[in-house]
């Protein structure tokens, strides 16, 4: 927009302006009432508006104004919902001063109306769960503000089973929802909890849960620990932990709380039973190679590392297994030739697997694939090995390892970095599109180490080969 017509369109509003000002009351109100009633959304709004300063009407227009009757909202009706139940929260806010019991019951009126149409709603981009995570902080301040009666307990969990988001702190509320409510929380679910054990022994022995069973047993555990834990029993809290772990989650849940309180031998110890008990769970394999590490114990954390090493023989993880080793006492140079030759073989056998393939297409060609290598020679910083491996015939590398070690390469290797760089080239060429950015990039970084003769010879090459991708061809070096 130019800037007379940006002047242009302020000029018209200022006039327009004017002349609603000029209005009598009585015509704008006709005119309002007209609109609202052709306007389903407008007439919420303004039911909204006329209802602030009474509870009982402001909860009614509450319930009108997060209605929807649609089987499922699209984004763009999400939006314009999420839009009109935004306004909420600026209505719900003075009542914190006014009375915050009524506060908390809006609230939970609120939260109830959004839930019911979030469920069958495309929330993609968060619009509604940041407008409920907005009205559970209005409801937290409610509470911290006036403390609800002990029955308030029942509200509030019918509240967190109907959060499609699943987004209530327990513990965080429980804080702030004040001891009668407290006391309540801390009988209802020691006698839930042992209400369930109870009828579910026989199956927790066998190991025959249901699903739905498992599902109830979660929940009941988690807020039996949380009151444990807001009384402030630390071993309470590890003694309940431990007679009930079963889950991998609960073994790791299990394991921190040990650590957050410095008993680092119990913490191994329960680390070492959930990796025995679950010997493919990364998080629990994670957790007991932690518990090893801080302990200092390299021996033991050595073989877990050179197990993910096995499944992710990256740089970073290769670097760590060698640093462990050291440390557990082997001579890094002997430990570090291992390494390469274990590799060097698993490399040998991929080939071989290639190579008797049924699948495999006839003319494609055969090599080992030397990724692996090259990224352990660049994160030891041995540029030479490296690049000797590259260019070893009958090798294969993916074009981003060969990239980066053409970058490392100093001026003085230009030739073999511009060797390398030519054979990525292909490859980013294949999948570029206009404007042709990242691959124009990559032309100027392989023009910059070429002398002029191969520079003129190469971009001639180029503009004669990609002739039809104008765009290409216009953004080439000269």
């Amino acid at each position: 927009m130019t800037a007379r017509s940006t002047s242009a369109s302020a000029s018209s509003q200022a006039t327009l302006r004017r002349f609603v000002q000029a209005q009598s009351t009585s015509a704008l109100a006709d005119r309002l009432w007209a609109w609202a009633e052709n306007e389903p959304e407008l007439m919420a709004d303004l039911q909204l508006w006329a209802a602030s300063e009474d509870p009982q009407a402001l909860r009614t227009a509450i319930t009108e104004l997060l209605k929807d009757e649609r089987e499922w909202l699209e984004r763009i009706y999400v939006h314009r919902y999420a839009q009109r139940a935004a306004q909420l929260l600026v209505q719900l806010s003075p009542w914190l001063e006014r009375d915050p019991a009524v506060l908390l019951d809006l609230c939970e009126h609120a939260l109830h109306g959004i839930y019911e149409v979030a469920v069958r709603a495309d929330d993609s981009d968060g619009e509604l769960c940041d407008i409920s995570e907005a009205l559970q902080a209005l409801l937290l301040q409610a509470l911290r503000a006036a403390p609800p009666p002990s029955d308030w307990l029942d509200q509030w969990w019918a509240l967190v089973e109907a959060d499609p988001w699943e987004m209530w702190d327990e513990g965080l509320v429980l804080t702030a929802a004040g001891p009668a409510v407290q006391a309540r929380y801390h009988a209802r679910t020691q006698a839930d909890w042992q209400a369930w054990r109870q009828a579910h022994s026989a199956a927790i022995s066998s190991g025959t849960l249901d699903n739905d069973a498992d599902s109830e047993r979660s929940l009941l555990r988690y807020r039996y620990l949380i009151s444990l834990r807001s009384q402030g029993d630390a071993q309470a809290v590890c003694a309940a932990m431990t007679e009930s772990v079963r889950q991998p989650s609960e073994f790791v849940e299990l394991v921190r709380w040990c650590e957050k309180q410095g008993w680092h031998d119990q913490a191994l110890h329960w680390a070492q039973i959930g990796a025995a008990y679950y010997p493919h769970d990364k998080v629990c394999e994670s957790q007991l190679l932690h518990c090893h590490l801080q302990g200092g114990n390299y021996a033991a954390a050595l073989p877990l590392l050179r197990r993910r090493l096995q499944a992710q023989p990256s740089a970073s993880i290769y670097t760590e297994v060698l640093d462990v080793a050291e440390r557990a006492g082997h001579d890094r140079a002997a430990y570090r030739s291992e390494l390469f030759a274990w590799i060097e073989q698993r490399e040998l056998e991929e080939m071989e697997r290639q190579r008797k393939s049924p699948f495999r297409q006839r003319d494609a060609l055969i090599g080992r694939r030397v990724n692996v290598q090259i990224n352990w020679y660049l994160a030891e910083g041995d540029l030479d090995a490296a690049l000797t491996l590259a260019l070893t015939p009958a090798t294969q590398c993916d074009m981003h390892t060969l990239q980066a070690l053409a970058q490392q390469l100093p001026p003085a290797q230009d030739a073999a970095a511009v060797e390398l760089l030519l054979r990525v080239f292909p490859s980013f060429m294949a999948v570029a599109a206009s404007p042709y950015s990242e691959v124009l990039e990559l032309v100027r970084t392989i023009t910059a180490r070429m002398d002029s003769v191969q520079k003129t010879v190469w971009l001639a090459t180029l503009r004669a080969q990609y002739k039809h991708k104008r765009n290409f061809v216009a953004g080439l070096p000269i």
